[in-house]
């Protein structure tokens, strides 16, 4: 037991690695949503859970931009699908806001467009479309990690999104100079 606690010790203190540990904190929310776990998914996805799907409650101030996803404002008082962390890093809660979440995939075949609202310590920052819709299903937190992933999967120092590849390739969406760059990755041993 010793043994296994010292050996962890050392591989987060590692030299190179402490850029990549968890943050003891949590990330402050400057923002008037609230953060819900969402428990309730349709049958068609079984057991199986998106990392982070969270339901996002409240409201937005009226600088926050929507771009072409205006109707989220509305529905925000009912709760609106979302996954929430510090994509940029800069210690301030952001939320990943899905146009159609995962209660309502009912089949869990559907896609939507994202768009992630940026927070820092004065508020809202900015809002950044991913460049393509995602599957819902298959949609989830891509959490830091210290080395890159069995398919290529690359490292970060912050949690950036990911659609799982489900047998096609998965894309991992990380937030570099102002927007989300798209990585692609194979899903499985071909």
């Amino acid at each position: 037991m010793w043994r296994t606690v010292w050996i962890l010790a050392l591989s987060v203190t590692a030299p190179g690695w402490s850029a990549f540990a968890r943050a003891e904190t949590e990330p402050a929310n400057k923002s008037d949503l609230r953060v819900e776990e969402l428990t309730s998914f349709p049958p068609s996805y079984g057991v199986h859970r998106p990392r982070g799907a969270c339901l996002c409650r409240g409201k937005l101030g009226e600088k926050v931009e929507l771009a072409k996803m205006a109707e989220l404002r509305s529905r925000l008082s009912k709760g609106v699908a979302c996954l929430a962390s510090d994509f940029d890093g800069n210690g301030f809660l952001d939320f990943a806001l899905l146009r159609q979440g995962w209660n309502e995939d009912s089949n869990a075949i559907g896609t939507t467009d994202v768009i992630v609202l940026m927070y820092g310590p004065d508020g809202w920052i900015r809002s950044v479309a991913l460049p393509r819709r995602v599957s819902i299903f298959s949609f989830g937190l891509y959490r830091a990690r210290g080395e890159a992933g069995r398919f290529g999967e690359p490292a970060s120092e912050t949690d950036g999104l990911v659609d799982w590849g489900e047998g096609g390739s998965t894309l991992g969406f990380l937030y570099k100079r102002g927007l989300f760059e798209v990585s692609a990755h194979a899903s499985e041993d071909h």
